[in-house]
């Protein structure tokens, strides 16, 4: 009587085990070599995105000028807030550089306007980027 020979399928543990050993070793010195560029790809679009909530800001109160404050530019100066502020309000959140009264006399700005029917503001996040604008009553 002869014996038909027994044929595995599939393979044994201690492959299995190799496998997962060798894969885990590449895996590592993989993450070692791309690990910073992986962590740190996230970077710009954090940066992007406090750039855009700065224009955003800017948006918010320029439409709010043109909707409550055109006949007045003193309740929109109030609103703002006082240079060196931080605020945050329904514009959202922001540091104000500037926000003043200014005339261009010869294409020269002058923080001694006659009048106030100019002002400027300039604010800024925390990344110490500004946005500057110019509202004008007419």
């Amino acid at each position: 009587m002869n014996r038909q020979p027994v044929y595995q399928n599939g393979f044994s543990l201690i492959e299995v085990i190799i496998t997962l050993t060798v894969l885990a070793v590449l895996g590592v010195i993989v993450f070692q070599w791309l690990g910073s560029p992986l962590t740190a790809s996230s970077d710009p679009f954090s940066l992007l995105d406090k750039s855009l909530t700065l224009e955003r800001v800017g948006e918010n109160i320029s439409a709010d000028y043109r909707h409550n404050f055109t006949g007045s530019l003193a309740g929109l100066k109030t609103k703002i807030g006082e240079e060196g502020a931080e605020k945050t309000n329904a514009y959202g959140s922001y540091t104000v550089v500037a926000n003043r009264y200014v005339t261009f006399i010869n294409n020269v700005e002058s923080d001694t306007p006659p009048d106030q029917k100019t002002l400027k503001v300039t604010i800024k996040n925390d990344q110490n980027e500004t946005l500057t604008m110019v509202f004008v009553q007419f």
